[in-house]
């Protein structure tokens, strides 16, 4: 450490006993209880107020030097610690040369550093359903029973529906009064089932629109409704208006219209393909996150390196911490402080 020990400043153990090896004194006698030979207080010290109270201001001022001093020292030893450390002294940064495109920031512990040639082909967007018009928002009843909210995968190929691992199939009872759009659109809203609703006025009318609350394929959202007694309804009447089931048929299940489906995001990273649920991608490069804003036809550079710039803050730190060290230690070491 720079070679600081306690003997650099072994004269501060003796300036007017104020770091004595002995201690700051005893509390062990005297007139008033005080004694030791570290404080200088004794029974014939005190036989008088004014010589109590002076040596009572003494005892303060040391006190207080004392404190700077340890405050000094924990400043230098925090600056010298991050010293030691690669991740704090020059953590990792990564910068864009397209950041209308896309933004990138490094883990302080990222690995890896390089120049990446990155091509955002797709952005991920959120699926949205929109049901058909009503007249109004908060008179005309839609229907009344209940409708169930999930959010998974959708499979094309197989024409099948797998449930989200971390999303539970919420239920709402919808009752005749709450069966308008505002109405099943707050119950909506207030079920967290992974789904924001909203009612927008379009010509002619209102709709409800339903979007996913994440981006991605994996966020694909199935309603079902039931009547009253709980028997399903796929029909076009009712709740059934407002019922999306992807494996099913319009009209038959299928009912909300799908105004915007759900995608990936699509990037290529030197060449190699890579898909992301989310616009912030943290698996193209190692510790790094991309944050994709749009799409392009020119690759991006994505340059990580370590922040120069943070290492000169951090050994101007230490340099600071250093000279307050020394400046405190010259300052204690004045005999006005006895």
């Amino acid at each position: 450490m720079l070679g600081v020990t306690n003997s650099a400043y072994g004269g501060l153990y003796t300036i007017g006993g104020l770091l004595q090896s002995g201690g700051l004194g005893s509390f062990s006698g005297g007139a008033y209880g005080v004694g030791g030979a570290g404080l200088g207080l004794n029974e014939s010290a005190t036989s008088s107020p004014y010589a109590l109270g002076k040596q009572q201001g003494s005892y303060q001022v040391k006190l207080s030097a004392y404190g700077q001093l340890r405050s000094a020292l924990d400043h230098f030893n925090t600056a010298l610690d991050k010293l030691k450390s690669p991740q704090s002294v020059a953590p990792f940064k990564a910068t864009s040369s397209s950041e209308s495109v896309l933004t990138a920031s490094a883990s302080t512990d990222a690995a890896k550093a390089g120049t990446y040639n990155v091509t955002v082909n797709q952005l991920a967007s959120a699926q949205t359903l929109t049901s058909a018009t009503f007249a109004d928002a908060n008179a005309t009843i839609v229907g009344s029973g209940s409708l169930t909210i999930q959010v998974g995968s959708y499979n094309a190929n197989l024409n099948s529906f797998t449930p989200a691992a971390d999303n539970t199939a919420k239920t709402l009872t919808i009752t005749p009064v709450s069966g308008t759009l505002g109405g099943i659109a707050s119950a909506i809203n207030n079920a967290g089932a992974g789904v924001k609703a909203d009612v927008v006025q379009v010509s002619g009318g209102y709709q409800l629109s339903l979007t996913a609350a994440n981006t991605g394929t994996e966020n694909t959202v199935k309603i079902t409704a039931a009547d009253t007694s709980g028997g399903p309804l796929t029909g076009n009447t009712g709740l059934g208006q407002l019922t999306f089931d992807p494996t099913a048929t319009a009209g038959n299940g299928k009912n909300l219209t799908e105004s915007a489906a759900a995608q990936n995001a699509q990037l290529t990273v030197d060449g190699a393909n890579v898909t992301s649920q989310s616009n912030a991608v943290t698996s193209a490069i190692q510790n790094v996150t991309l944050n994709l804003s749009s799409t392009g036809t020119s690759a991006v550079t994505v340059d990580v390196n370590r922040d120069s710039t943070a290492f000169s803050a951090s050994a101007q730190q230490f340099v600071d911490a250093f000279n307050a060290l020394q400046s405190t230690a010259a300052t204690l070491a004045q005999p006005s402080i006895s």
